[in-house]
């Protein structure tokens, strides 16, 4: 129990203004970095200024360890904490990706769904090659073909509906 007293701890003697403020700037900057996507800019500087008050900090090995032992421990904790209020919806709506935007769905459609078009007969709106854009009843639909290259304006009836795609045939 010394140890942790003394040796594991004993940076927190060095600590100065200066590398507190680092400390304190890094910790902020992974803060922001967790509420944009990706690794960048915010996410580097951190860990710039982590290392830099480390560096300052620290005047043996065993504290320099010591201290990036704490550093990561604290980064594990923000990274728990933000994950419990993305689990129970508590971070702004702005950050989160939902599957709407603007009452339009982004989602996949349901394959339950899209297989009441098999059998129905439409007309292509653009060539297929072997994808493009059919109208069936009045509704302009993505769809591919098996392969076949279909002119535009060609009658075409929906064979299939494969993961969520909906799959046409001439109908000549």
């Amino acid at each position: 129990m010394l140890f942790l007293a003394d040796g594991f701890f004993s940076f927190a003697d060095n600590i100065t203004l200066i590398p507190a403020i680092l400390l304190i700037l890094g910790t902020s900057l992974f803060v922001v970095e967790m509420f944009i996507p990706g690794f960048g800019f915010f996410g580097v500087s951190g860990i710039v200024c982590y290392l830099i008050s480390i560096l300052l900090t620290a005047k043996t090995l065993v504290e320099f360890l010591s201290m990036l032992v704490v550093l990561l421990a604290v980064l594990a904790i923000l990274t728990t904490i933000m994950l419990i209020l993305l689990g129970n919806g508590k971070l702004p709506s702005k950050i989160v990706l939902k599957d709407s935007i603007d009452g339009v769905s982004t989602s996949v459609p349901n394959t339950d769904d899209i297989n009441y078009y098999i059998g129905m007969t439409g007309t292509a709106v653009s060539t297929l090659r072997p994808s493009g854009t059919c109208e069936i009843n009045g509704v302009k639909l993505d769809v591919m073909t098996d392969g076949e290259f279909i002119e535009l304006g060609t009658p075409i009836v929906v064979s299939k509906v494969v993961e969520g795609h909906i799959i046409v045939k001439s109908d000549k």
